[in-house]
């Protein structure tokens, strides 16, 4: 008998993992919109990842295998296997009909292009779970060997190496990756009231200018590396105007530093929140710089 092949493909609202972590940032981009008085997303959310939900049930699976480290990729493979035993063990039923009541709803409360055009962190690891989660599903009458394994070590290399990115990650930052998907939201959420704790509730024009900037474009990636390089050239000429004035070398050398940094993060083409947070502290960095030049006696004409 012929074997019926058929190789699925990741479905970005269908994909439990990507659908959660969209609707995050939007919650977030609700949240700081001062003009809204409610968030559809943080409903929807509400709505259909409770306690009780299937959805929640299967975003658990999602996390545990992008959250997972191991050295040894026999055991990854393993445990790649348990999490996709227990998929199996989900009520199919009623996840597929949660799934289709929380897309009906998100097609009718949101443009559906605009909510996904962002770029999701890990996007190739989430497209190769869903892909494994649905062939385990069909398994027994479709089958795609070589697709299913090409999923499947895509996770295992994942997790036994981690991050690809060789990027150097802040310990704070570093922190905050390691946290599940809910508890990065809550941080995003509490982003502005995190720097007025800090900052005795003074945020300067500069950061409520690039906070504002971030939430309201973060679902637009070329508006995003437009007002990223916007950011960028701004600072940049506070940087020269500042070193001109600054007596102090080793600062200076910390200026110089400060300046190759901004300049690798405006050629992103994938904006992270990291970013936004080095660019935040690099504006309080400024301002503390024009403080000190000002009590010295060194500021003159400092923007």
């Amino acid at each position: 008998m012929k074997t019926n092949i058929t190789k699925i493909k990741n479905n970005k609202i269908k994909n439990t993992g990507i659908l959660f972590e969209t609707l995050a940032r939007q919650i977030t981009a609700d949240v700081l919109d001062e003009t809204k008085n409610s968030s559809d997303a943080m409903q929807i959310v509400k709505k259909y990842f409770n306690k009780n939900s299937e959805l929640r049930k299967e975003l658990q699976l999602y996390q545990q295998l992008t959250k997972k480290n191991f050295t040894n990729e026999t055991k990854a493979s393993s445990f790649v296997d348990m999490m996709v035993q227990a998929r199996k063990q989900l009520n199919n039923s009623k996840l597929r009909n949660e799934k289709y009541n929380i897309i009906k709803e998100i097609r009718d409360k949101f443009d559906i292009t605009k909510l996904f055009s962002s770029k999701i962190d890990n996007y190739v690891v989430h497209a190769s779970i869903y892909k494994l989660f649905e062939y385990s599903d069909v398994l027994n009458e479709v089958t795609n060997p070589e697709d299913l394994i090409k999923a499947k070590f895509a996770i295992v290399e994942f997790m036994c190496k981690g991050e690809t990115s060789k990027e150097k990650v802040p310990e704070e930052i570093k922190e905050l990756q390691n946290e599940d998907s809910t508890v990065k939201l809550l941080t995003q959420k509490l982003l502005i009231e995190k720097y007025n704790e800090k900052y005795s509730g003074k945020l300067n024009a500069n950061q409520k200018e690039l906070i504002r900037d971030f939430i309201h474009n973060v679902s637009n990636t070329q508006t995003l590396n437009e007002i990223i390089k916007k950011h960028s050239d701004k600072i940049m000429s506070e940087i020269k105007s500042l070193n001109k004035k600054i007596p102090d070398q080793a600062i200076k050398i910390k200026i110089s530093q400060i300046a190759k940094e901004l300049k690798t993060i405006s050629e992103k083409k994938n904006i992270k929140d990291s970013h936004i947070v080095g660019m935040l502290r690099t504006y309080e960095l400024l301002s503390e710089i024009k403080k000190h030049l000002k009590k010295s006696g060194c500021d003159k004409k400092v923007i």
